[in-house]
């Protein structure tokens, strides 16, 4: 095979190591074999034969975990969408049987996952495989796969702002704005991006959440200067919830030692109402 490759013969290398993998025995030589076949074919810019010789020769691969992986990315960079897809599913089902394994097992008392204070175990979170799945989905543009993808991500991982991020956005594509808002108000207000709090000031409105939209409004309030359309827009929704006294705080911290005109004609009409 390397003689063949140092004279540029990637298929005939290829093809050497393939001949190699059906003869051998053990997952780490037939991982060994196969892998240097496609990256042979790789190195010669053969993209279309690998993705063929994966389908041909990965069989006894099938639930190896290193070679899922490296079929997701062959099959995107040749272009080669559904067997992208075809992998990356593959490489979730591994990854949800390990969860649901592991979890059985400490649940039956024979080996700890992941514990943390009285909550149940936790399985551990294949990263990596839950990321090239989301995207593979979101590429074939199968946004419910991906949501479901970013949801149970999440479920895994409740503080990462950037799968939060990821659910927020395929929330709204997959038409699912108020799972959208939820995810970017917690992204908004532990992350504090620009980003994220103008997708809230979008969903608010429509969707009548209040909460979401105070909070919201605020933010844009206080990167400005007053603004009387602002500070009334806060004050009005303030009202609408019934909580007066935080928009009279809201204002009065606006105010300062040297309130602008906006702030103290604000502040008097709410007192006078």
């Amino acid at each position: 095979a390397k003689l063949a490759l140092a004279q540029g013969q990637y298929e005939i290398a290829a093809n050497r190591y393939f001949q190699a993998l059906v003869q051998v025995r053990g997952l780490p030589q037939q991982r060994h074999f196969f892998l240097s076949g496609l990256r042979t074919l790789q190195a010669g810019n053969l993209l279309p034969q690998a993705v063929k010789a994966a389908r041909q020769y990965g069989y006894p691969l099938r639930d190896d975990r290193e070679t899922q992986l490296y079929l997701v990315k062959l099959c995107r960079a040749a272009g080669d969408l559904n067997e992208a897809e075809r992998y990356a599913r593959r490489l979730l089902q591994m990854a949800l049987l390990r969860e649901w394994q592991q979890l059985a097992q400490a649940e039956a008392g024979w080996r700890p996952v992941a514990f943390d204070g009285d909550k149940p175990p936790q399985a551990p979170f294949d990263q990596e495989a839950y990321l090239l799945g989301y995207e593979v989905m979101l590429g074939n543009r199968k946004l419910h796969d991906a949501f479901l993808i970013a949801e149970r991500a999440v479920k895994h991982a409740p503080d990462d702002l950037a799968w939060r991020k990821r659910l927020a956005q395929v929330a709204e594509w997959d038409q699912q704005p108020q799972i959208g808002l939820e995810n970017w108000l917690l992204v908004a207000r532990q992350g504090g991006s620009k980003e994220a709090w103008e997708a809230v000031l979008r969903l608010a409105p429509g969707l009548t959440d209040d909460e979401a939209l105070v909070a919201a409004l605020e933010w844009d309030a206080r990167r400005q200067s007053p603004d009387p359309t602002r500070l009334a827009a806060v004050v009005a929704t303030y009202e609408r919830l019934g909580r007066v006294q935080d928009a009279l705080a809201f204002l009065q911290a606006r105010a300062g030692d040297k309130a602008p005109a906006e702030v103290l004609e604000a502040l008097e009409q709410l007192a006078e109402r």
